[in-house]
């Protein structure tokens, strides 16, 4: 509701637009799928038409320009697709449209749709890459009270490709996609970027800014990146990113991430891999060698060894056999540790 106007289904052309607000209207009877993060009617779900910025009821497919998320402070609506705001123009037509904060992004929601991202505490945001290099314009990181915590803070990275490619580039606040604006890191096997936060903070999201793919920089460098929230050197939660082809700015909300399945001690990891194989996996490997794990154990009581000796690697984020996410993570309990589905 924004002006005292609600949001309104026009089947006619399964548009959206705003108009007088009715209780008994059943145009105006949207729901909202927290599994999915989708906002529905009639069995339709509400769209972001990301060629004309056109927002309107389609089938349900659950991609992120279907997710849909609300920040309670600037009482913003925005999609996963990017960082565009919900809009509603001179014809009370909704679109999306880049922020400004103006009374006509300000929505209410349903007290009883759960659209806001839960925070979680964290000092240091860090992106590992095995296998390529690591590309990017910009990360900003936002607080509960949407603030970009990150920006113009120090940064480190594992490597760098040229002089101009700094750390400090990709918390700059500069968003293009030149190259002498880019984060670039050499190839190396593993490589990793990281901003500290200086000092804890309930972060709501991540957003990454692509290469635009102009200067010889290509969209799928982002691709494979590992993004972690950590409290100093502890890896409190993570999210992995698919195949990015080209989307040039990636919002991450903090429901998405899961914990990892895997302890660093130093250069060495002891993690669950392998989420899509059949049997469960345990590694144990260094990022200092990516031509094999050092010992492979497997779920029906077999020992992998050097069988595989590319595969299963607790650090090979571009592989399918790499380290596991899950809701549970590592926990540690009176004399043992859980690792995933392992105990030690």
């Amino acid at each position: 509701k924004n002006l005292n106007i609600c949001m309104t289904f026009k089947a006619t052309d399964n548009t959206i637009v705003m108009a007088t607000c009715q209780l008994d209207n059943p145009d105006q009877l949207f729901s909202y799928d927290l599994s999915k993060r989708a906002i529905k009617i009639r069995g339709k779900c509400l769209d972001y038409a990301r060629s004309t910025r056109e927002v309107y009821m389609n089938f349900c497919h659950y991609q992120r320009n279907q997710m849909w998320y609300y920040n309670r402070v600037t009482k913003e609506i925005k999609t996963l697709h990017d960082e565009y705001c919900f809009d509603m123009a001179g014809t009370k037509r909704l679109k999306m449209y880049r922020c400004h904060g103006g009374d006509n992004q300000k929505f209410e929601i349903p007290s009883s749709w759960d659209m806001a991202p839960p925070s979680i505490i964290a000092s240091r945001v860090m992106l590992e890459k095995s296998g390529d290099f690591i590309s990017i314009s910009e990360v900003e990181v936002f607080d509960e009270a949407n603030n970009n915590v990150a920006l113009r803070k120090v940064a480190g990275q594992s490597s760098q490709f040229s002089t101009t490619s700094t750390a400090g580039k990709g918390v700059d606040g500069d968003t293009s996609s030149t190259t002498n604006s880019l984060v670039i890191t050499k190839n190396r096997g593993f490589e990793n970027w990281y901003v500290d936060l200086g000092g804890e903070f309930n972060i709501t999201r991540v957003v990454i800014y692509n290469s635009d793919g102009t200067d010889g920089f290509p969209h799928y460098r982002m691709s494979d990146i590992a993004v972690f929230l950590m409290r100093g050197r502890e890896y409190v939660a993570g999210y992995k990113l698919g195949t990015i082809t080209e989307e040039t700015i990636y919002p991450i909300i903090t429901s998405s991430f899961q914990r990892p399945d895997f302890i660093t001690i130093g250069n060495w990891r002891l993690s669950q891999v392998c989420k899509s194989c059949d049997t469960n996996y345990f590694s144990i490997s260094t990022r200092l060698n990516f031509e094999k794990s050092f010992s492979v154990l497997a779920s029906d009581g077999t020992v992998v060894g050097e069988t595989y000796p590319t595969e299963y690697h607790g650090y090979a984020y571009d592989s399918l056999s790499g380290p596991t996410f899950s809701s549970s993570g590592v926990v540690y309990g009176d004399h043992a540790v859980q690792i995933g589905d392992w105990r030690l």
